[in-house]
């Protein structure tokens, strides 16, 4: 788990410095050389995503399929790769300026520490509107900057590279992408402990490791890591108090609601096969002192921004909170 500096800053309210992606250097270097340390509370405070979300008629039956969003992520992925700058595509840093949209978002930026990559600033959302459906890309941090030229690949993935059906037999005579909005969002809300939290997962949550429902509470730990990542995508270092976070997730219970398992198969451009998915939904309850659940607050509202668990390239591990 990513646990790191000093929470202790005499500028911990002020807004994170963003600088342009034009500034020089390469992302990676971005990434390692943040402005300064933060804490969970400020990192919430100052969280940046932004939304661009194409709706397309009459798919909404499409909402339930858990391989969708990885078919959508490779038909997005292939639309980039086309404009990628040689050296990005070859899987090397671009030597663009700024650098160009796939640099960004598909290729790896290599690892934060040891055993744990920088996260890729980016989820793939699924949701019903009607007989419609929404097929929402957010975006982290300054990765945002590039939500015109991701919007655009995006729309052309999702309008004539999308294999819309998959395995699931849907048949849609005509696809229509009928209206593309993007908004953005600022900010989190880090106060939602109470006696009693429960995460909805609206899509598979995966744990590598361990089954979720054996040992729920890794969910947690390994957010704080996954935080850890995405905030450098927001210029800052998250510093975490690692006995203080553990000893508050050793004070808590975890009971699964309604909890069923989910089988799907993704398929792997570079193995050339279908890879088999297993996942879980349902309702996760969290309870504990209310000590202990304002410690883990402020996680939980970036893990429903940004999903939690393994594969969350995927889509996997998207919940919603309610109290």
């Amino acid at each position: 788990m990513a646990v790191l500096g000093d929470t202790n800053n005499d500028h911990a309210d002020e807004q994170p410095v963003l600088a342009h992606p034009s500034s020089g250097g390469s992302v990676r270097d971005r990434l390692l050389a943040p402005e300064r340390p933060v804490d969970l509370q400020i990192l919430c405070k100052h969280w940046f995503a932004t939304d661009i979300t194409a709706r397309i008629a009459g798919a909404s039956k499409m909402v339930g399929d858990p391989g969708l969003p990885g078919r959508i992520r490779g038909a997005f992925g292939a639309v980039l790769l086309e404009s990628a700058s040689p050296q990005a595509a070859a899987g090397h840093p671009c030597s663009w300026d700024p650098p160009c949209t796939f640099e960004i978002l598909f290729r790896k930026q290599g690892r934060m520490e040891a055993g744990f990559e920088f996260p890729a600033p980016w989820v793939v959302l699924l949701n019903p509107a009607g007989i419609d459906l929404l097929v929402t890309l957010r975006l982290f941090g300054f990765a945002a900057d590039y939500a015109p030229a991701a919007s655009e690949a995006l729309l052309s993935a999702l309008g004539s590279r999308l294999d819309l059906a998959g395995s699931t037999g849907f048949f849609l005579p005509k696809r229509e992408i009928v209206s593309r909005t993007i908004s953005a969002q600022h900010g989190l809300d880090a106060s939602l402990a109470g006696p009693e939290i429960t995460l909805d997962f609206l899509a598979p949550v995966v744990q590598s490791s361990t089954s979720p429902l054996v040992r729920p509470q890794s969910l947690i730990a390994a957010l704080a890591a996954r935080a850890s990542g995405l905030a450098r995508w927001h210029d800052v270092q998250l510093a975490i108090d690692r006995d203080e976070l553990l000893g508050a997730i050793d004070q808590l219970d975890f009971e699964w609601i309604n909890a069923r398992q989910i089988q799907w198969t993704r398929g792997s451009n570079r193995q050339h096969k279908a890879i088999p998915m297993s996942g879980h939904v349902g309702q996760l309850s969290i309870t504990g002192p209310v000590d202990a659940m304002a410690c883990v607050a402020p996680l939980l509202s970036i893990g429903e921004s940004a999903f939690i668990g393994a594969d969350v390239a995927f889509g996997c591990g998207r919940f919603e909170v309610s109290r």
